[in-house]
């Protein structure tokens, strides 16, 4: 399964794309993640669970301690696959 979305929030400057790596490695997905403007992008590839899971687990509210908050995940279309790793590009 593959999914490629795009978070809007306070997700840039703020340590996000370090924090949905670590998740990618604990749930098993390949892909990456990238800022774009004030939003950043996902791509994430695996199992239809693990994928589900790295998706429900990125979407951190406010009330987190390190001063992420996730506003909206949109599902966004792209071409990319065959990830061998998971890698935060700048």
């Amino acid at each position: 399964m593959r999914k490629h979305v795009i978070v809007k929030g306070r997700v840039t400057g703020v340590g996000f794309r370090s924090l949905v790596k670590r998740i990618a490695f604990e749930t098993g997905v390949r892909g990456f993640v990238k800022n774009v403007g004030n939003e950043v992008e996902a791509h994430a590839e695996g199992m239809e669970k693990q994928v589900q899971d790295f998706l429900k687990r990125i979407n951190v509210k406010s009330t987190s301690f390190i001063g992420i908050n996730v506003e909206e995940i949109i599902e966004a279309k792209c071409g990319c696959k065959g990830f061998d790793g998971f890698k935060i590009l700048f």
